[in-house]
Formats: structure tokens, C-alpha cells, sequence
């Protein structure tokens, strides 16, 4: 009997663990090849120029219009919710004062667009942003 009872504690239990290593570093790997690489989001402007530019305070809400009309409050894309946005920035900064940056090749409808809305959400002053000769 003595026999039996020895042969048992010959045997220890043990769990392999490199596969599961294996699959960690799998997984590993797949969630960085995978995962999405964010860049800040900035909307693509090419400026009209002017000699008369000035450098304006930076109270004011900047809103941009890109070539396709589409217009931002920052760097957010606002679309019909553009007066609102508008609205809530200048609010929140405290100001009556809106530019305007948009792109040169920008039509005048949207660029009109974008001031009656920056009217109506408030502002009482509005100026178009260029680049200076």
C-alpha cells in the first residue's frame, strides 16, 4: 500500500501556460494593428488675401466655411444646426463679435449664408478673416 500512496504525490498537477501567452500577445497585436489612429480634426482653409487685413481680438467665435459651403463653429462640423452653435459659443465667451475664415475658393451664397446665420444667432459684429499681403 505504501507504494500506491507515493506514486501519487509524484504527480503534481501543472498548467502550460504558453499558449495562453500566446494568444494574449495575438490579441495584443491585433488591437494595435486594429485600433483607429485619431488626428485632431482641422478643417482644410485656403484664405483670401488683402491689404487692408488686421488682427482682430480673440473674443470672437470663429466660424468656417470650406469650399463646398459646409461650415464649422471651431473645428466642428455644426451644418443646420450652424445658429445654434453659433449662438451657445457666443454665449459662452461673452461676446457679440463672429469671423469668418473662408476658403478662397468659397462661393458668396454660402459665404452670405454663414453671416445671416451668424446674425440671427446674435452677433453684432461679423468680419471676414484673410491672410495679409
Amino acid at each position: 500500500m505504501k507504494s500506491r500512496l507515493r506514486s501519487r504525490d509524484k504527480d503534481v498537477a501543472s498548467i502550460d501556460m504558453g499558449p495562453m501567452i500566446d494568444m494574449v500577445f495575438l490579441l495584443l497585436i491585433f488591437t494595435l494593428v486594429t485600433a483607429r489612429m485619431t488626428e485632431e480634426s482641422v478643417v482644410e482653409l485656403d484664405p483670401p488675401s488683402s491689404t487692408q487685413a488686421e488682427r482682430v481680438q480673440d473674443l470672437a467665435v470663429h466660424v468656417s466655411v470650406d469650399r463646398r459651403g459646409d461650415l464649422y463653429v471651431g473645428n466642428e462640423m455644426v451644418g443646420h444646426f450652424a445658429q445654434a452653435a453659433i449662438a451657445q459659443q457666443l454665449a459662452k465667451k461673452q461676446s457679440s463679435h463672429v469671423v469668418i475664415h473662408a476658403d478662397g475658393r468659397t462661393s458668396t451664397a454660402d459665404l452670405m449664408h454663414a453671416m445671416d446665420v451668424s446674425r440671427e444667432a446674435g452677433a453684432a459684429h461679423v468680419d471676414l478673416a484673410a491672410a495679409k499681403e
